[in-house]
């Protein structure tokens, strides 16, 4: 599947919100921490994800902590 069949499908949000489901299943009372591109920040800002340190390079591209506290049902 091509890049853009994938965006318009909206793959991306499918597993992350998939993701995010089983995190909270296995592990409730957990925060999530990842390291994203930067460019991306907006889309996990979407899930509830906040930045939590500087921009900083990783393999020569911009990337940001972020962290999604733990949401109660």
């Amino acid at each position: 599947m091509s890049v853009k069949r994938c965006v318009a499908k909206k793959v991306g949000q499918q597993l992350m919100s998939k993701t995010l489901e089983t995190c909270t299943h296995h592990w409730p009372d957990k925060p999530v921490y990842l390291g994203a591109q930067a460019h991306l920040q907006n889309f996990y800002q979407s899930f509830g994800f906040i930045p939590v340190t500087e921009v900083y390079e990783e393999d020569g591209i911009p990337h940001i902590g972020m962290a999604r506290e733990v949401i109660q049902a």
